[in-house]
């Protein structure tokens, strides 16, 4: 029962995400082996697997984008990433960003085993133990993917981040 509920789910999003052409030409871009993969569930309909990550992770990109000019968004930093589903879209789809994920344990270390599998060819910063804010800040800058934790917010310069993302994570 389960196993259907979760196929006709994907069905639906899959449907409602092909009303939306530009959107739905995204699809095939973002990669199988981090959403489908390592026994995620998924769908294969026309060709494509499909997950519900996949999908809800493209709709929540379209909705950022649509309430912030992505011409402007150089640095992002995304609270409460957990598996970095929303941060991989990103990434996969918009070019030249600087993204930090500041999150606790053990969603930190999932998104950050997600993105190295992701994104082999992109720096990668674990910087969990930093706690100098020159140092912080400076090596935020040196990478393109950066992972701290809540306390280091702190030591953020104001203004550094373009965009703040904190989708389906305060109500924790």
């Amino acid at each position: 029962k389960t196993s259907i509920n979760y196929n006709l789910l994907c069905l639906l999003l899959f449907e409602n995400l092909k009303k939306k052409p530009d959107l739905f030409k995204s699809l095939p871009q973002l990669n199988d082996k981090t959403y489908t993969g390592n026994n995620h569930p998924f769908i294969d309909i026309d060709g494509n697997k499909i997950s519900s990550d996949k999908i809800i992770s493209l709709f929540d990109y379209e909705k950022i984008y649509k309430f912030y000019d992505s011409k402007e968004t150089n640095n992002i930093l995304e609270i409460g990433a957990g598996s970095g589903r929303l941060t991989e879209c990103i990434l996969t789809l918009k070019k030249n960003i600087n993204y930090t994920i500041c999150d606790i344990p053990p969603s930190i270390y999932i998104a950050y085993e997600r993105m190295k599998v992701a994104f082999p060819n992109k720096k990668i910063g674990n910087l969990i133990d930093h706690n100098n804010p020159i140092e912080l800040n400076k090596k935020i800058l040196e990478n393109d993917i950066n992972f701290i934790f809540p306390h280091q917010l702190r030591f953020i310069e104001d203004n550094f981040f373009s965009i703040v993302i904190a989708v389906d994570c305060l109500h924790e």
